[in-house]
C-alpha cells in the first residue's frame, strides 16, 4: 500500500442542537475539505470531540463521511478509546466500513507505562487486517517515548505516526527511528500546523491537523509551494497561521476549531461539552478576531 502523505483534515463534528450528528453539515464539510484539495480525512478525531462521542455516534460518523467522500480522497478515521476491547470495536467498524488504515491515541485517563503502550498497540492489531497510525498526544495522554515508538516499529502493523508535541526535539527523534528501522512505509506526519512547514523542511510525510478543517486551503497551499521549492511563499502562509492557532486555543479545545469552522458557512450546532458563563463570554470576544484571520487565509 502507498505510504500516507500530504495534508489530512482533522475533521471537526459539526453538532445539531440535541448534540446529534448533524448530518448535512457534515457532508457540507466533506464536500469542502475535497474541493480545497486536501489529500485525506481523518474523521473521529480529537478536534472532532472523539472522546465525546459515543461507539455507534463514532461509526455513524466514519459512514457518513466514507459515503460522501465516495473514494474521491483517503479516509483515516480515529479509533482511540479507554481500553484494547473498545479500541478494537472501532478499528473492525472502520475495517467492515472498507478503511485500510486508523489512528490510534495511548488510551486516556488511566496512567501508561512505555512498556504498556508497546503491548497495548500489540494487542489492538492482533488478528485485524488493518494499518495503524500512532498518535502522540501528550496534551491528552501518555506521551509515546523514543524507546517506545522504537518498539512500536518492529510491529508491521504500525504504519506511522502522527506526532503533536510540537516539539521539533521529539520530531528528529522519531524521524530517526524511522530511518534506523529501515522501513520505507512508515510516515511522520505533522499534528501541529504551526509546525507544518518546518516539519516539511525536516523531512515530515505530511500533515494531519484541525485547522485543515476550517482553512484546507492554506495547508495545501504550503504543500504545493514546498514542493515548488517556493519557500518564501510557503513561509509567509505559515506565519499567518500560528496567530489563528493561538487566538483558537483562547479558549477550551475545541471550541475555538468550531467557532472557526462557523466562519466556513457551516453550522456547529452545540459543543458536546457545558461551558460556563464566563467561558462563553470569552468566546464571543475571540470570535471576531478568528473570523478576521480566517478570511486573510482564504482571501
Amino acid at each position: 500500500m502507498k505510504k500516507i502523505q500530504g495534508v489530512y483534515a482533522a475533521m471537526i463534528t459539526p453538532l445539531n442542537e440535541h448534540s446529534q450528528l448533524d448530518i448535512d453539515n457534515i457532508e457540507r464539510l466533506v464536500e469542502l475539505l475535497i474541493i480545497k484539495g486536501v489529500d485525506g480525512i481523518f474523521p473521529v478525531s480529537s478536534v472532532g470531540e472523539s472522546a465525546s462521542l459515543s461507539y455507534e455516534e463514532s461509526v455513524q460518523l466514519m459512514q457518513i463521511t466514507i459515503n460522501k467522500a465516495q473514494g474521491r480522497v483517503k479516509i483515516i478515521p480515529g479509533a482511540t478509546s479507554t481500553n484494547v476491547n473498545q479500541t478494537r470495536k472501532l478499528m473492525i467498524a472502520a475495517h467492515s466500513l472498507g478503511c485500510d488504515t486508523v489512528v490510534v491515541a495511548p488510551p486516556f485517563y488511566y496512567n501508561n507505562s512505555q512498556e504498556g503502550l508497546i503491548a497495548y498497540y500489540q494487542a489492538i492489531s492482533e488478528d485485524i487486517d488493518i494499518r495503524i497510525i500512532a498518535y502522540n498526544i501528550p496534551l491528552f495522554t501518555t506521551a509515546i517515548s523514543y524507546p517506545c515508538f522504537e518498539g512500536l516499529l518492529k510491529n508491521p502493523s504500525i504504519i506511522g505516526i502522527k506526532d503533536s508535541s510540537g516539539n521539533a526535539l521529539d520530531f528528529m527523534n522519531y524521524r530517526h527511528l524511522i530511518k534506523q528501522s529501515q522501513r520505507d512505509d512508515v510516515s511522520l506526519l505533522i499534528g501541529r500546523e504551526e509546525f507544518f512547514l518546518g516539519g516539511l523542511m525536516l523531512g515530515a510525510d505530511g500533515c494531519m491537523v484541525g485547522t485543515a478543517s476550517i482553512v484546507p486551503e492554506a495547508l495545501v497551499a504550503i504543500k504545493h509551494h514546498f514542493e515548488k521549492n517556493e519557500i518564501t511563499e510557503a513561509m509567509a502562509i505559515q506565519e499567518k497561521l500560528v496567530p489563528l492557532v493561538q487566538e483558537l486555543f483562547k479558549i477550551p479545545f475545541p471550541a475555538g476549531f468550531k467557532i472557526g469552522l462557523a466562519a466556513r458557512d457551516i453550522s456547529i450546532g452545540k459543543l458536546n461539552k457545558p461551558f460556563s458563563p464566563a467561558e462563553l463570554a470569552q468566546c464571543e470576544v475571540v470570535k471576531e478576531e478568528i473570523n478576521y484571520m480566517i478570511k486573510g487565509l482564504i482571501s
